[in-house]
């Protein structure tokens, strides 16, 4: 038995490099997929996410490649209704089970809220708001 694996880490080098190194960039992720995921998922016994598996590395998310049974969606016709009811009913439930989770312990997203990038009057948020006018 084989199994493909998806294997995402920090970039090293360039722009992303460098401001990632002065925020939470990588560090969120990571305990999303490993602490809170896993608790969401068994509060409605649903799946929201490919299989994560601990990495012994900082800052890396190892996930079951979904590519076998992934069929990326026509961009030009879109959803059709029972798939975009599909994606809001599971979506529902996505936040639905964050919410229980976090009645049952608060503690658990300590490390994970807040923002990570655009906190106001950061340069970042200067860059994006001057890019967009």
């Amino acid at each position: 038995h084989s199994e493909s694996l998806i294997v995402k880490l920090p970039v090293q080098g360039g722009f992303i490099y460098d401001l990632a190194k002065h925020t939470e960039f990588y560090d969120k992720e990571p305990v999303f997929y490993e602490r809170i995921l896993p608790k969401m998922n068994e509060k409605l016994n649903c799946e929201f996410s490919p299989t994560a598996f601990y990495s012994p590395r900082d800052k890396v998310v190892v996930q079951s490649d979904l590519a076998p049974d992934y069929h990326v969606g026509d961009k030009e016709n879109q959803l059709d209704f029972a798939h975009a009811k599909l994606f809001y009913t599971t979506l529902a439930k996505f936040h639905a089970s964050s919410l229980a989770v976090h009645r049952d312990d608060p503690t658990l997203f300590e490390s994970v809220k807040g923002e990570t990038l655009y906190s106001a009057g950061s340069a970042l948020q200067a860059w994006i708001e001057l890019g967009t006018k």
